[in-house]
């Protein structure tokens, strides 16, 4: 990323950088953590940047346009969940989840447990999510790794170097817990290596991938272990690291009159705020929200087929260079989805003079910070055409 500021950025009247790509503004937004996003004052940020007393708030209405677009892959290593699974959803698409797992042992191993033999090594999953069809059966695949692979910061679209097929498993979309006994003579192999002080550092986890199905299931990291018994002694090796990865193999059609945000293999919006800029440039800025309203009569459900929607959608600024900063975070309201925040404010009231403080404005699922909650949640939301409703921008405005 560039400096964010030098003595030799230009300015307008007031004062404030013409590039805000490198500006105060973006300064301000990345140091603050995001704690105002919900803050329900908007002067910390924006109060500095014009004079709000010249004249009455008055509120004004502007559509926004929201065209799809993709968006980063979102970061899924070290979560609170990983996802395995395939699904056929017709209005988001075939989707495919992938997991490797990596584990480390919660306590110092007892003589007994050293000493051997093993005679029991399973996988057990703990359910935490569904999406897809809930009479399913989940057929999977359990894979060894072979190679060392990372899991701090990868994202949903990185590559885990997979070996051979260990064993199978499968779940039915009603079970909360799946357990996968390997076989004898994958313990027999080995029992060494599972009984060893270097398990940690020499054992590279499973790779667990869907060969069956339609629903993609979410393990707990917290309640999921890898159980190996031996001796008399039981050890439940803890998720010490974890990876998903999401596919989309086939696109989905949406509803007429409607697009689809999709959390996981990020699937977004750019909304062009062009408009309302235009008509209000120069305005002095009192308050912004941006209202998104809620498909939830079209895109009729299969038999026995749940999708999820996000729990949190977020609105974020990209810079030329990629960085994306959260502006505000959804809450429910009578209508659908409502943002406001004093960043956002900020970044508005920075637009109507004529800055630019990001490249594109994008509608995307919880950009999360780690650790995550994986998720392939979906959102069907109007696009303002064959009469339906379309995202807003309401304006409550200083007039002059």
């Amino acid at each position: 990323m560039p400096p964010l500021h030098d003595r030799s950025t230009p300015t307008n009247d007031r004062g404030i950088p013409t590039n805000m790509k490198s500006s105060r503004l973006v300064t301000l937004l990345l140091s603050a953590g995001f704690l105002a996003l919900g803050c329900d004052d908007p002067s910390p940020l924006s109060a500095d940047l014009v004079d709000t007393s010249s004249g009455a708030p008055e509120t004004v209405i502007f559509a926004l346009g929201a065209l799809p677009t993709t968006f980063a892959a979102d970061i899924t290593g070290n979560a609170r969940r990983s996802l395995v699974g395939q699904v056929d959803d017709p209005v988001a698409g075939r989707i495919s989840a992938a997991a490797a797992m990596d584990f480390a042992s919660p306590v110092a191993l007892s003589d007994d447990f050293e000493a051997g033999p093993v005679t029991v090594a399973e996988l057990r999953l703990q359910r935490s999510y569904q999406y897809g069809d809930t009479t399913s059966t989940v057929q999977v695949a359990v894979r060894s790794i072979d190679e060392d692979w990372d899991a701090s910061g990868s994202t949903s679209s990185d590559e885990v170097p997979s070996g051979s097929v260990v064993t199978t498993g499968a779940i039915v979309g009603s079970d909360t817990l799946l357990t996968i006994p390997l076989p004898d003579a994958w313990i027999e192999e080995n029992s060494s290596l599972l009984r060893s002080t270097d398990f940690v550092s020499e054992f590279k986890g499973f790779y667990i991938d869907a060969v069956g199905g339609n629903a993609v299931l979410g393990f707990s990291s917290q309640g999921s272990s890898f159980r190996v018994v031996s001796g008399e002694d039981t050890v439940d090796f803890v998720v010490s690291r974890n990876l998903t990865l999401i596919d989309q193999e086939e696109p989905g059609t949406a509803p007429a009159g409607t697009v689809v945000l999709q959390d996981g293999i990020g699937n977004g919006l750019t909304l062009d705020f062009s408009q309302a800029v235009d008509s209000l440039a120069s305005t002095a800025l009192n308050r912004v929200a941006v209202r998104l309203p809620i498909d939830s009569t079209s895109a009729t459900l299969p038999a026995n087929f749940v999708r999820p929607r996000p729990t949190q959608v977020d609105l974020a600024g990209v810079t030329s260079d990629s960085v994306v900063v959260t502006i505000a975070v959804s809450v429910q309201d009578e209508s659908g989805l409502r943002f406001e925040s004093a960043s956002l404010n900020a970044v508005v009231q920075a637009m109507l003079l004529g800055e630019t403080p990001f490249d594109k404005y994008v509608l995307t699922g919880h950009l999360d910070i780690a650790p995550v909650d994986n998720t392939i949640d979906a959102l069907i939301i109007p696009d303002g055409s064959l009469g339906r409703p379309s995202p807003k921008l309401d304006f409550t405005v200083v007039i002059p």
